[in-house]
């Protein structure tokens, strides 16, 4: 299905899509949600791979378009984002919305001139539960408790 950019308010075709065709038109749809929601700018990475990858990702990402003897069975469902405002505003606008059930938090992250710092990941992940990780000098971390998001805010704050 392709995405009718008619009705999508914050993002445009030349964005850092990669390729566009193996995004899953739902993703841009829900982007343009969640900035809708923020109230600020919301960049799409200008790295490699941030959107539609081939590699650099884990094994399982959702970077990845999948596909079965040839044919896509799963377009890419993740982007890497700058949020123009502070992380953890974003952090919990990305938490409100119903659609982004993977959120990775990278607050050493730097944009493009420097004048934001850190970014997420988001995508829209089929599975039941969120899927919420940060990453700071140390390595990956997992969301999984409230002591765990207290120490990810005590980071970012």
């Amino acid at each position: 299905m392709p995405i009718d950019w008619a009705t999508i308010k914050h993002f445009s075709p030349k964005e850092n899509w990669g390729d566009i065709d193996l995004i899953d038109p739902r993703l841009i749809g829900v982007l343009d949600e969640y900035r809708d929601d923020l109230g600020h700018a919301v960049h799409i990475s200008p790295a490699v791979g941030a959107v539609c990858a081939q590699d650099g990702h884990s094994k399982d990402s959702y970077h990845y378009p999948v596909f079965v003897s040839g044919k896509l069975v799963r377009p890419c469902q993740a982007t890497d984002v700058f949020p123009d405002c502070d992380l953890e505003t974003a952090w919990l606008c990305a938490m409100r919305h119903p659609a982004i059930m993977g959120i990775g938090i990278y607050p050493c992250w730097r944009y493009q001139d420097e004048h934001l710092s850190g970014g997420l990941h988001l995508d829209i992940r089929a599975t039941p539960r969120r899927a919420m990780w940060w990453q700071d000098i140390g390595g990956y971390k997992n969301l999984r408790t409230w002591d765990d998001i207290y120490l990810m805010l005590s980071y970012i704050h």
